[in-house]
C-alpha cells in the first residue's frame, strides 16, 4: 500500500454531535491520497459507534480506541501511528472545504516552506456564520508570533505541515494541553517559517464552553508555556523576550481580574508585565484606555 499524502489526526472525546460531519468534509477532500485516522480519547458517548460504521463505508478511516489522557497527549498518539508524508491535525467539531489540503499542499510545494495555514470563516454550534476579525499578517513570523503580534487563528484545524519537521522537539506539550495549539505553531515557526494562503478554507466552530475553572487552567498553562520558553532559550534576543513577556503577562492579568475574579493574582501578573518591559505595560494600557473612551 502506498503511503499516503496527508495523514489527518482527528482527536475527539464525546465527540458525536459534530463528528460525522467532521469526517466527512475530510472525505471530500479533492485530494484522496489520504488516511484518517480518529483517535478516540476514551469517549463515554457514540463516538467509537459512528467512527466503526464509517469505517465500513471508507477504508482510508482508522479509529485508535484509548484511555482518557488529555487532548495533547491524545494528538501525539495519532500522529504517531499515522505513516503519511504530511499531517494535518481537525479538532472533531470543525469542518474543512472540500479544497483546504490542496490549496495548502500546492502553496508548500510553490513556495518550499514545510508548513502551511489560511484564512478561516467562522460558525457556531449550529453551523451557522458569524462574523470576525481576519487574521493579522506579519513578517518576521517567528518573533511576533511569541510576542502576540499575530496569530495562527485555530491552529490545530488550520496546519498542515511535513511530517520532517515533527519530532521530540516539535511535539503537542501534555503539561499545558489549553495553549497547546499555539505552542504548537511556535515550536514549528522556531525550525521553519510557515506559508499563509489567505482563503478561507475552513470552518471554525465557535460554541459556549468557557467556565471559570477553564479560565484558571488557561491562564496557569500560559504562564507555563513562557516559563518553558525561557528555559529552552526560545527567544532570539533579549528585546523581544521583554516584549513578549510582558504582552503575556499582561494577558494572564486580564484572565484572572476578568474571568475568574482573581483580583490579587491579576495586579501580581500586571506588576510582571511593567518589570518586563515598562514601555510596553503603559503603552498597552493607554491602548485600552483609549479604546474605551471612544
Amino acid at each position: 500500500m502506498s503511503v499516503p499524502i496527508v495523514s489527518v489526526i482527528i482527536p475527539v472525546y464525546n465527540g458525536e454531535k459534530y463528528l460525522r460531519e467532521t469526517i466527512e468534509a475530510v472525505q471530500r477532500q479533492t485530494i484522496s491520497n489520504i488516511d484518517i485516522w480518529v483517535v478516540n480519547d476514551g469517549s463515554k458517548d457514540n463516538t467509537a459507534a459512528i467512527v466503526e460504521e464509517m469505517m465500513k463505508l471508507d477504508p482510508r478511516i482508522r479509529l485508535i480506541n484509548k484511555e482518557n489522557t488529555g487532548v495533547s497527549d491524545t494528538r501525539n498518539q495519532g500522529i504517531a501511528k499515522s505513516t503519511g508524508t504530511y499531517v494535518a491535525v481537525l479538532d472533531a467539531d470543525d469542518i474543512w472545504e472540500a479544497d483546504n489540503l490542496e490549496k495548502k499542499l500546492k502553496a508548500m510545494e510553490q513556495t518550499g516552506k514545510p508548513w502551511a495555514y489560511s484564512n478561516l470563516s467562522f460558525i457556531d454550534g449550529e453551523g451557522q456564520p458569524i462574523q470576525k476579525e481576519e487574521p493579522i499578517i506579519a513578517s518576521d513570523f517567528y518573533k511576533n508570533l511569541l510576542k502576540w503580534e499575530i496569530v495562527v487563528p485555530g491552529p490545530c484545524s488550520n496546519v498542515i505541515a511535513s511530517r520532517s519537521l515533527l519530532g521530540t522537539d516539535v511535539w503537542f506539550d501534555v503539561n499545558i494541553p489549553c495553549p497547546a495549539d499555539r505552542d504548537i505553531c511556535i515550536q514549528l515557526a522556531r525550525k521553519a517559517e510557515p506559508v499563509f494562503v489567505n482563503e478561507k478554507l475552513w470552518r471554525y466552530r465557535i460554541h459556549g464552553q468557557s467556565m471559570t475553572a477553564v479560565n484558571k487552567r488557561v491562564a496557569t498553562e500560559m504562564a507555563l508555556m513562557y516559563q518553558k520558553y525561557i528555559n529552552e532559550n526560545y527567544f532570539p534576543d533579549r528585546q523581544t523576550r521583554r516584549i513578549a513577556l510582558s504582552k503575556v503577562y499582561l494577558i494572564i492579568a486580564g484572565i484572572c481580574i476578568r474571568f475568574t475574579k482573581e483580583r490579587g493574582k491579576g495586579i501580581r501578573y500586571m506588576a510582571k508585565s511593567f518589570w518586563a518591559n515598562p514601555v510596553i505595560f503603559i503603552r498597552t494600557m493607554l491602548g485600552k484606555i483609549r479604546h474605551r473612551t471612544v
